[in-house]
């Protein structure tokens, strides 16, 4: 019991007691910092629309082209970024090249303040199958559900995204990526199943336009 303390033991509790509220001080004050310097050094990587879809150009592999650039508007710079737009809960990632891998293009580093690119905007390139199918599959104007959307790291190593609605009525999204590589491996799993979807959806449809000019060659 305290009661039963000496004058020089109580000394010694009380310092004890004294320089461990001091350490936790301390650690609250380290982490306090920590938390500020997150806060001053995170950043925000937006994917804007700089144009709605529209038929790509004559020299393009792909029939359709959605058009988007980038922002930084955090306080750090923003490391291998992904972008692109999901239509109908499908993701089309940008690729600059055939050579570039199915999860998109990668911008290594983006720089606060910044925008890429500098003029101008990237190409989302979409195949029209796709776009008919995800317009069966979502039975609606595929259009006012695009979403643009940013995948980044902070400068700690944190995996970051945006989600940036096409419809202005919507509000921003901004959030934290816990497990980016589950989250790529769902993004794949969904474009693959949406490709299987429209290789269906073509394969049912030929079959009824056969039919259908069958029925009006017997007929004649």
């Amino acid at each position: 019991m305290v009661i039963a303390l000496t004058a020089s033991e109580k000394i010694q509790l009380a310092a004890t007691i004294i320089a461990a509220l001091a350490a936790l001080i301390a650690l609250a004050s380290v982490k306090v910092a920590q938390a500020t310097e997150q806060r001053r050094s995170q950043p925000i990587v937006i994917a804007h629309e700089a144009g709605q879809r529209e038929f790509a150009p004559s020299d393009s592999p792909a029939v359709w082209v959605v058009s988007v650039y980038l922002t930084s508007e955090g306080g750090g710079p923003a490391f291998n970024v992904r972008f692109g737009v999901e239509f109908a809960g499908v993701r089309y990632p940008y690729r600059a090249g055939s050579e570039d891998p199915d999860a998109g293009h990668i911008q290594r580093v983006v720089p606060a303040s910044q925008r890429r690119p500098e003029d101008g905007s990237w190409a989302i390139p979409i195949d029209s199958l796709s776009m008919w199918g995800r317009a069966a599959q979502a039975k609606t104007d595929l259009d006012p559900t695009r979403v643009y959307w940013a995948r980044y790291e902070n400068p700690h190593g944190h995996t970051w995204e945006t989600r940036n609605p096409g419809d202005r009525s919507v509000k921003l999204d901004i959030r934290r990526v816990r497990w980016p590589w589950a989250r790529e491996w769902r993004e794949r799993h969904n474009r693959r199943k949406a490709q299987q979807h429209d290789d269906e959806w073509i394969g049912k449809a030929l079959a009824e336009l056969r039919s259908e000019a069958e029925s009006e060659g017997s007929s004649d």
